[in-house]
């Protein structure tokens, strides 16, 4: 079911894409399909070193000052958070909106927040024995995974640090060449996937149990979309569909922003694209059934 939802979505941004033209003969008549928009919803003035969004439609930007920004569903600023003692934000899991999940790289931290960016809690992953974490994220069951690089074990911790899972070190499955730097993790519904821009990812189960490697190069922000389909944004600013049971990878093209994209997300019927000093926000056209 989720192979047709996203074929069918990826008709709708193709279609919008290219604009294309079709041209049906029967007998004398010719048919010839109109292009698609995709119309701007929005645009948010604002330099982000990264972004996300929720299934409320929310967009989520760290700013380079350090400040993280929530912008609603019709572009209007809603809450700012702001702890410069903790050094940059590298990291944000909003995929529970209601307890958005922050990952201060440098100092080993992780912060939860209310929906009013208010602190529910923070824990410092080295006061947990966990000294050298380069990624985390969310549980499904709202509890955490973390990566811990120096021992390259995945561990699923509770929101007060107890050990509930973990796996064993990366580095007896890993090939052997090049560095490995996993910088970012999500889970969705049947894996949890761990990502070093410069190799690929790690694939688990929901029980830390490697499952196998996926090699991707050249890749500069992505998106897990759903269980088995991935929106990635490769290093040259082109957006595709990843399949990883299949290995299909399905090329999509955004003309609607004149800016090169730094990172493009997708929300329900809509995407976010973000370039150099701004966020833009557009409509995917109606499908005709």
């Amino acid at each position: 079911m989720a192979l047709l939802f996203f074929a069918g979505l990826a008709g709708a941004v193709l279609s919008c894409t290219f604009g294309r033209h079709a041209e049906v003969a029967q007998g004398a008549e010719r048919e010839v399909l109109r292009r698609d928009t995709c119309p701007e919803l929005f645009t948010i003035e604002k330099e982000a070193d990264f972004m996300a969004t929720d299934v409320l439609l929310n967009c989520y930007l760290a700013l380079p000052s350090g400040e993280l920004l929530r912008y609603d569903s019709v572009g209007a600023l809603q809450a700012r958070y702001s702890h410069f003692e903790r050094g940059m934000l590298s990291d944000m899991d909003v995929s529970n909106p209601l307890r958005p999940l922050l990952f201060y790289r440098d100092f080993s931290e992780l912060v939860v927040l209310d929906p009013q960016f208010a602190d529910l809690g923070a824990l410092s992953l080295r006061d947990e024995g966990l000294p050298d974490c380069t990624a985390v994220c969310r549980a499904r069951d709202n509890q955490l995974w973390v990566f811990e690089a120096s021992e390259g074990v995945l561990y699923k911790i509770s929101e007060r640090g107890e050990k509930l899972l973990e796996s064993d070190p990366l580095r007896l499955r890993l090939p052997k060449s090049g560095e490995w730097f996993f910088s970012s993790m999500r889970e969705s519904e049947h894996y949890v996937l761990l990502w070093a821009p410069e190799q690929g990812f790690a694939v688990f189960d929901a029980f830390a149990r490697f499952l196998r490697f996926i090699p991707l190069e050249d890749v500069q922000a992505w998106q897990m979309l759903d269980a088995d389909v991935f929106l990635l944004l490769t290093g040259s600013g082109k957006a595709v569909l990843f399949f990883p049971e299949t290995g299909e990878i399905q090329p999509l093209s955004v003309p609607c922003s004149p800016f090169p994209m730094r990172q493009f997300e997708w929300q329900g019927n809509r995407y976010y694209v973000r370039s150099e000093a701004r966020v833009r926000v557009y409509a995917f056209p109606p499908m005709e059934h």
